[in-house]
């Protein structure tokens, strides 16, 4: 099982239309996408603006979404056409839970030297491969500040 973050953009306006937790997410990244299989882990992370949070360029965990299939954007969703957008990344609907209310896991993503004035979207662009360390870390800040969300999703893959 491997571990990705992924800056989610458009938190705000899919959480206002109902949308979270996600169990689709729609992607470009051929690099992601050649190195995600079942099981994997996305950590999707907000800005503290987006979150309605506190220290509003800092990241926020807001999602836990494990993939259950990948494939090519099969169309339907307005917001994210098959003409532009080329894959989409189902997750296991057990597993994909929400984190609420988000979890400020900025020192653990943003990387040493980066000046926190620096909205993490500008820091975190596209997806990233977790280190093990850094997953690790996660999974103990989630269950040990979120231990509901964190069973849920661990649950939810058994």
């Amino acid at each position: 099982m491997a571990d990705f973050g992924i800056y989610w953009k458009n938190f705000a306006r899919e959480r206002a239309a109902g949308d979270w937790p996600c169990t689709r997410w729609f992607t470009n990244s051929e690099r992601l996408v050649r190195q995600l299989a079942p099981g994997d882990r996305l950590w999707l992370i907000a800005t503290g603006q987006a979150c309605g949070m506190a220290g509003g360029k800092l990241g926020y965990l807001v999602e836990l979404f494990v993939v259950l299939r990948l494939e090519a954007n099969p169309g339907g969703n307005p917001d994210y056409p098959r003409a532009h957008i080329a894959y989409a990344i189902t997750g296991d609907q057990r597993s994909c839970v929400r984190v609420e209310p988000p979890l400020l896991v900025d020192q653990i993503i943003r990387g040493e030297g980066t000046d926190v004035n620096v909205p993490i979207g500008t820091v975190r662009q596209g997806p990233w491969r977790l280190k093990e360390e850094m997953a690790a870390t996660l999974l103990e800040r989630l269950r040990g500040e979120r231990k509901g969300v964190f069973e849920a999703a661990i649950v939810g893959l058994q």
